[in-house]
C-alpha cells in the first residue's frame, strides 16, 4: 500500500512538471511576452472594396488551381530591440504561410501547392512587379480582366490550370493609433494564356498572427471566388 502511495505521488509530480515545462515553454518567448498575441473580438472587420465594373471575369470549373507559395511580409512594432527580434518576425512570416497552405489543403481548396514564389527575386523587383499588379486591384472602377496580362517577370509553371498567388501584409500587435489594418490580395491567373481571371482585395482588422482572424479572412476571400466560379451557388442562397 505505502508503495502504491509513492508510485501515485511520482506519476502526480511527474505530471505537474511536464505540464509547468509545457506552459512555460509556451509563454517565456521574450517578443511574445513584449507583444502578446491580440484576440481579434468577436467579429473580424473587414473592409471589402469592390470594383464598380468587371469586364471578362470567368473561371473555368473544369480548371484546377494550385497555391502558389503564399507571400507573406510583416511590419515589426514600432521599437524593436535586437536581431532576436527581426529573428521572429521573419519566422512568424514563414509560420503565417504554411498556415494560409494547411488551411486551403486540409479545406480541399486546391490541388496542391506549388513551390513557385517570388520571394527568389530581390526586395526592388518584388515592389516594383507587386506595385503594377496591385496598381489594378486596389479600389478602381473598372478591372477588364479580357486584356489584364501578366508581367513577364513573374514566375511561371508549365502545369495546366490556374495557380492562385495570394500575398498578406500584416501588423504585429496592435497599432493604436493606426488601428491594426492588414491586407490580402489574391491573384488567380490562367497558366496557359497567362492573363488574371480573377483577383480581390481586402483589408482586415486583427493582429495578424491570430489563427482565428487568419482563417475568417481566408474563408471570406474563397467564398467570393467560388461565388464567381459557381454563380449559382450564390443564385440559391438568394
Amino acid at each position: 500500500m505505502e508503495k502504491r502511495i509513492l508510485l501515485y505521488f511520482a506519476f502526480s509530480f511527474l505530471l505537474l512538471t511536464t505540464a509547468c515545462g509545457k506552459f512555460i515553454g509556451v509563454n517565456s518567448n521574450p517578443f511574445e511576452l513584449r507583444y502578446p498575441v491580440i484576440r481579434c473580438g468577436s467579429k473580424v472587420q473587414i473592409a471589402d472594396p469592390d470594383p464598380n465594373h468587371t469586364i471578362g471575369q470567368f473561371i473555368d470549373r473544369q480548371k484546377g488551381i494550385r497555391l502558389m507559395t503564399p507571400l507573406v511580409r510583416l511590419a515589426p512594432p514600432k521599437f524593436m530591440k535586437d536581431q532576436e527580434d527581426l529573428d521572429y518576425i521573419a519566422k512568424m512570416s514563414g509560420v503565417v504561410g504554411n498556415r494560409i497552405e494547411n488551411k486551403f489543403l486540409q479545406d480541399r481548396w486546391i490541388v496542391e501547392v506549388l513551390p513557385v514564389n517570388i520571394n527568389q527575386m530581390d526586395i526592388d523587383a518584388q515592389d516594383q512587379l507587386l506595385a503594377g499588379m496591385m496598381s489594378t486591384v486596389v479600389r478602381p472602377d473598372t478591372i477588364n480582366y479580357e486584356t489584364w496580362k501578366v508581367p513577364a517577370e513573374f514566375p511561371r509553371t508549365d502545369l495546366p490550370g490556374y495557380s492562385l498567388f495570394l500575398t498578406i501584409e500584416g501588423y504585429i500587435g496592435i497599432n493604436k493609433v493606426t488601428g491594426n489594418s492588414n491586407t490580402l490580395t489574391l491573384f488567380l491567373i490562367d497558366n496557359e494564356t497567362r492573363k488574371i481571371t480573377y483577383s480581390d482585395f481586402l483589408v482586415y482588422e486583427c493582429d495578424v498572427r491570430n489563427v482565428d482572424g487568419l482563417e475568417k479572412i481566408l474563408d471570406h476571400a474563397y467564398r467570393k471566388l467560388l461565388g464567381v466560379r459557381f454563380p449559382e451557388t450564390l443564385n440559391a442562397k438568394k
